[in-house]
Order: C-alpha cells, then sequence, then structure tokens
C-alpha cells in the first residue's frame, strides 16, 4: 500500500481559501482581544504567578532569586519582553510565537505528507477554538503545544535525513515540552524506541539514541543546575513536585475537574499561604514539603476508598472526551459574552477525535506509517495520562490537538473517499462506527453552566481595576455577587472599591457579612480584619 505522501494531490480549489480564512478570522479575533479585553494586561490565578516569576528574573538577572511555583519554562518567556515593554509585549511575543509554530506545523507536515495533507491539518489547528483561546492567555497551555510541534518537526527532520543531530533536537524539544508540561516526559522513552527503530533499519543506531538523551538532558539539566544555584534542589520539576495537583485531582471529593479539595480558594497565587503547612510562601524547602505532604494526603484517602478512586479515574475520562471547554482559569462562556462572534464556525473536540480514528486506520494499514502512529500516539497518551492523574481541564487537554491534528488531516481526507467509493465505506465500517460513536459522545454536555460563572466577573472585576477602571470592576463584581451572593473572597473585594470610593458604610457592611461567616479560612478572616482597619483610618482621615 501506498504511503498517504505519495498519492498527494495539489493543493487546488477552495482548500487554500479555507485556510486563509480562519488564518483571517484568528488574527482578527487575537487583536479583538488586545483592544476591548482586559486579562491582555492583567493576569489571574496562574496567571499572576507567571507573571511574579518572570518579574523576579527580570530583577535578578539572569536566573532570579526565587523557586518556580510553577513551570520556569514560561516565566522565562515572559521575562524578556515583560522587561522591554511590559506583559502586553509579552503576549504580542506569545502570540508571534505561536504564530510560528503554525507555520512550522505545516512544513513539518509536508515533509511528512505532502501539500495537501499539510493545508488540511493547518486548517484544522486553525479551527479548533481552544487552540487560538489559550493563545491569549498567560499560562503555559500555548507554549506547550509549540513544544509539541517542535517534537514533530524534529521527528519529521529525523525521518528524512536520520544521524544525531535530527534525534538531538527532538531530545530539545521534548525536553522543553517536560518543563511547560511536565507529564510529557512519559513520551520519552516511546520517542526514544521510534528513533532506535529507525535508526537501526540504516544500521547506525547508537549516534541518533545518543543524541535524542543528550538533548534532553541539556534540557532538562539546565533547568536543574538552575534551581540548584537558586534554591538548592537540582529539580527540573515544579517546587511543589506536582502535589496540589495530584491531591485536587484525586482528594475524597474530587470530581475530576478542578475542586477546592477543602483547602483551596482556586486562587493559585494564594495555594501555599492557604495551606496550613506553609507560612512563607517563597521558602523552598516549605513549598516542597507541602507537595510532599499533599500526596501523602491524596495516596491515603485513595486507599481508604479505591473503587471511588477507579470510578474517578473513569469521570476524567468521560470529562477529557468531550466537546464541553472546562477551564480552570478563564471562562469561555465570559469570553464569548466579550467577543461574541469569536470561534462560531468551528471544529470541536469530538470531531477531530473522530477524524483521528479514521487517520489511524490508514495509518495502521501502511507499514511505513506504522512507526508514525507509535511515536505520535505515544506523544498523546502522555497528554491523556496528565489528565488522569491529575485533573482534566481545557488547558490539561489542550496538547493532545496536536497528535489529533496529524491524524485527523489524514482522516478527513479519508471521508472523501467514502463520498466517491461506498465500497471502501463498507470495507472500513467498524472504524466508520468508532469515529461516530467518539464525535457523538463528544456531544453530550458535560457542564450544566451555560452563562458565564461568578468567578469569571470576579477575575474580571480584578482586571479592570488593575487597568484603571473601577467603575467597570463594581458593576462586574456585582454581577459575580449575584451569583454568589455570600462568597467571601467577592465580598472582600467589593469593600475594597468601596472603601476607595468613599463608600464606608458599604465597605463596612460586607466585611462584617465576611466576618460573621462560620468556617471561613483563616487567611480570608486575617485580610478582613485588616481591612476593617484600612476603612477605620481611612475614614478617620476623610472627617472634616
Amino acid at each position: 500500500m501506498q504511503s498517504p505522501r505519495a498519492v498527494e494531490a495539489p493543493v487546488t480549489g477552495v482548500l487554500p481559501w479555507l485556510v486563509a480564512a480562519f488564518a483571517l478570522q484568528r488574527l482578527v479575533y487575537h487583536l479583538v482581544y488586545l483592544r476591548d479585553v482586559p486579562f491582555a494586561v492583567a493576569t489571574i490565578s496562574d496567571g499572576r504567578i507567571y507573571e511574579q516569576a518572570a518579574a523576579d528574573l527580570v530583577a535578578h538577572p539572569p536566573l532570579g532569586s526565587a523557586p518556580f511555583y510553577l513551570q520556569g519554562l514560561y516565566a522565562m518567556q515572559l521575562a524578556v519582553p515583560m522587561a522591554v515593554g511590559g506583559l502586553a509585549l509579552a503576549l504580542l511575543v506569545q502570540l508571534a510565537i505561536a504564530g510560528a509554530s503554525w507555520w512550522l506545523l505545516h512544513r513539518a507536515l509536508r515533509a511528512m505528507f505532502g501539500a495537501r495533507t499539510a493545508a488540511w491539518g493547518l486548517l484544522l489547528a486553525l479551527a479548533h477554538p481552544p487552540l487560538a483561546f489559550y493563545e491569549n492567555k498567560f499560562l503555559s497551555a500555548s507554549l506547550t503545544v509549540t513544544c509539541c510541534i517542535g517534537v514533530v518537526a524534529a521527528m519529521a527532520w529525523a525521518e528524512r535525513r536520520g544521524g544525531p543531530w535530527p534525534a538531538l533536537a527532538v531530545g530539545v524539544a521534548l525536553g522543553l515540552g517536560v518543563l511547560a508540561r511536565p507529564n510529557l516526559l512519559l513520551a520519552a522513552p516511546v520517542l526514544a524506541i521510534a528513533l532506535l527503530w529507525r535508526a537501526r533499519a540504516a544500521g547506525r543506531w547508537v549516534r541518533p539514541l545518543v543524541g535524542f538523551a543528550v538533548g534532553l538532558a541539556i534540557t532538562l539539566g539546565a533547568m536543574a543546575w538552575r534551581n540548584a544555584v537558586v534554591t538548592g534542589v537540582p529539580t527540573f520539576f515544579p517546587a511543589h513536585g506536582g502535589g496540589t495537583s495530584f491531591y485536587i485531582g484525586n482528594n475524597a471529593h474530587a470530581n475530576g475537574v478542578w475542586n477546592a479539595a477543602g483547602l483551596f480558594s482556586g486562587d493559585v497565587a494564594r495555594e501555599s499561604e492557604e495551606y496550613a503547612g506553609a507560612d512563607r510562601p517563597g521558602d523552598p524547602e516549605e513549598v516542597a514539603q507541602m507537595g510532599d505532604e499533599l500526596y501523602r494526603r491524596a495516596w491515603q484517602e485513595i486507599g481508604e476508598d479505591p473503587l471511588r478512586w477507579v470510578g474517578l479515574l473513569g469521570r476524567k475520562a468521560w470529562l477529557m472526551l468531550g466537546n464541553d471547554e472546562l477551564a480552570q482559569d478563564f471562562d469561555v462562556l465570559g469570553e464569548r459574552e466579550m467577543i461574541p462572534w469569536a470561534n462560531r464556525v468551528a471544529v470541536q473536540f469530538g470531531v477531530l477525535l473522530g477524524l483521528a480514528i479514521l487517520g489511524a486506520a490508514v495509518w495502521w494499514r501502511d507499514r511505513e506509517q506504522r512507526l508514525r502512529l507509535f511515536w505520535v500516539a505515544g506523544l498523546g497518551a502522555a497528554t491523556v495520562a496528565g489528565n488522569l492523574a491529575f485533573f482534566t481541564s481545557s488547558q490539561h487537554r489542550l496538547p493532545l490537538a496536536i497528535p489529533l491534528v496529524l491524524l485527523a488531516a489524514t482522516g478527513v481526507q479519508r471521508v472523501g473517499v467514502f463520498v466517491r467509493d461506498r465500497g471502501a465505506l463498507r470495507t472500513d465500517r467498524l472504524v466508520v462506527g468508532l469515529a461516530a460513536l467518539a464525535m457523538i459522545q463528544a456531544m453530550w454536555p458535560r457542564s450544566k453552566q451555560r452563562e458565564p460563572s461568578a468567578v469569571h466577573y470576579y477575575n474580571l472585576a480584578l482586571a479592570f481595576d488593575h487597568v484603571g477602571e473601577p467603575t467597570t470592576a463594581a458593576a462586574a463584581l456585582e454581577r459575580a455577587l449575584q451569583r454568589a451572593p455570600d462568597q467571601p473572597l467577592m465580598l472582600l473585594e467589593r469593600s475594597i472599591l468601596r472603601r476607595r470610593a468613599g463608600d464606608f458604610e458599604g465597605a463596612q457592611a460586607d466585611l462584617d457579612r465576611i466576618l460573621a461567616t462560620p468556617g471561613i479560612p483563616a487567611w480570608v478572616r486575617d485580610r478582613a480584619i485588616l481591612e476593617v482597619e484600612s476603612v477605620a483610618w481611612v475614614r478617620d482621615a476623610a472627617a472634616p
């Protein structure tokens, strides 16, 4: 059977116009976001941690002075443009990197399969909304996608040339991916085996394997060296070692997505403060101890009810395979309210998954393509494993889109074959049935949420306040409190806005409600007490 590359037809007809249309839509979407959405210049949750880490790198170049609570590579990406032009320039650089990534993906697909498959792959990527959504956000998700594309491009180079240098590039690209999303380390054995198998056929298998190992070691070793110099701990993992995410995903009350786990508010910037065992958030030893303790708690609660945990794994898989975008830090419905026209014509996750199943069947029948299927599946399995081991969310699932796009680019052309040849459809009826099942099950709603959440409006209020629009911030906060009237953090933020506006009675009323609420975390109560003192001081200062 001929490989897909051998039967490629030139790119003609409507396909180039569709690619251009979706590329233009994405460009306009990014420009409107930069102009209209305050999140473009104000960080929240994970983004605040990354901004603080980048600011530390700028203040103490080149290594910084503090441990990386989250993935340090993304903070490094932010640091240089932040030093020159602040967050706005950092986001523009991020968008430029994303644009270069899609060009690189197109080149890699063209090298492996030809122009037509490359065009379909680029179209599917441009039409998949989460990829555009996370390019705008101060999160490591888009960087992880870029690193996955780097792995694909390096593997395509290794297929063309072989030898140690392309393998070195694969190791470096995967190492960067691990620094952006640590669970991608699980793909290392699969990529090593693929390189070894291809090199073995050429009779020179040692040098490529050494090249891959050296590339991976150099990349991860550089981060471990930095952390050893700064914190005394030679690790390339985040300071807490993933303990918080593991506990959030596997505690006794876990539901498959992010949850408070009885410890956290959802603001990652305050996790170590909220957890009673870490009194000094910047102390790497205490943060590491916090991570270890949360791992211990999680395994203890898993051991107390293993059947619950098995069911939880099934729920994570069910959530991960749906069309619903279960965003953790940013609200998809909230953004749709701000940019109503964006991403309305789109390829949903279920469609991508179904087309990928068709493409995988085509690759499996071609002996030349089976090795590709092996390493592409390994790259996707590393992302799946992360979602199952921790908790699933739109950004955690996002890197899976790259392996799916590679397969779906072949799958969509297989659909064209079925349209022209009913006999082929009958021959592939089992695969077609699996693909259809994947698409249909994905349409089943995973979430009951049909409007923006209270947390979205709360974050929006913080962002508007950050850019100097307190009136708009107050309006967003009122919408948040309509949905969660007794949420103490939202009441605290409203009391601060009211105090700044001179509404001392309203500010004090919010603080009284917070302090009268039973069972609020100690750190929230402490902040409320400090705000009571601030209200009293400002009121006295304003008195005639």
